[in-house]
This record gives C-alpha cells, sequence and structure tokens, in this order.
C-alpha cells in the first residue's frame, strides 16, 4: 500500500500510519506528488517502495533531480522499490535521460509509451499485444 504524500510533507504526517501498515504485516511505501529535494524525509524513509510521479517540467532538471532523488533513496535502503511515474511523452524524455539506471520500474499515468527500455520500437497486434523488436 502506498501512502500518497506531497514532497516536503512532514514526516510526522505520514510516518506513524506508514508503521501501522508494517506493524500489521503489510507492505507499505509512499507515492510523492512531484519531485523531493535531496533532504526530503521521504528519501529517508519510504518503506517498502519509493514512487515518484512526474507531471512535467523541463525533462533534463527533472531527470537530474530524480537520479539524485532515487540515488539518495538507494542510499539510505537498497531494498526499497523505486519507481518513476510520468505520462508517455515526458517519461521517453527521462528514459531518454538515464532517469531508469538509478529507479527499478516506471508506471506510464497517460498517454502511449511507444519505446521499449532499450530504445526498441514495440510491434502490436491487432489484439492489442504488443512485443519489442
Amino acid at each position: 500500500m502506498l501512502l500518497r504524500v506531497a514532497p516536503g510533507a512532514d514526516a510526522r504526517d505520514w510516518r506513524a500510519s506508514l508503521d501501522e501498515i508494517t506493524r500489521r504485516g503489510g507492505r507499505g511505501g509512499l507515492h510523492l506528488t512531484g519531485v523531493p529535494a535531496e533532504d526530503d524525509a521521504a528519501l529517508m524513509g519510504a518503506g517498502d517502495a519509493l514512487l515518484i510521479e512526474v507531471r512535467g517540467g523541463d525533462p533534463d532538471r527533472l531527470a537530474f533531480a530524480l537520479k539524485r532523488a532515487f540515488a539518495r533513496a538507494r542510499g539510505v535502503n537498497e531494498k526499497t522499490t523505486l519507481v518513476v511515474a510520468a505520462d508517455g511523452e515526458l517519461l521517453r524524455a527521462l528514459v531518454a535521460r538515464d532517469v531508469l539506471s538509478y529507479a527499478d520500474a516506471m508506471l506510464v499515468l497517460r498517454g502511449p509509451f511507444d519505446v521499449g527500455l532499450d530504445g526498441s520500437r514495440p510491434k502490436c497486434g491487432a489484439s492489442g499485444g504488443c512485443r519489442t523488436t
């Protein structure tokens, strides 16, 4: 379960809820609604997963900020699953800037994502199934 919080939110606003999920045997993490600063408390205690949602901006600046945030979170807990979420166009731009070397997964929020992680183009059949070539 991911707790949705804003970057820079006081850890006192979400820490107890995240701890309660773990206490009850669940796996919890944070869904940040933007790119956090390098010293954001969420990067130091994200739990099992950290999803950073990106809604727009300069891809070069975003890529730098995401890499810094993911490197910080990974340094604190190497087991935290790191995810970047953005629309298809922005996600393509972030992939081109090597953000996925710092993240474990990506989530397309909306729009097509027609480039594989290795830069290949998918081939889609009439049934909607796709494979990269």
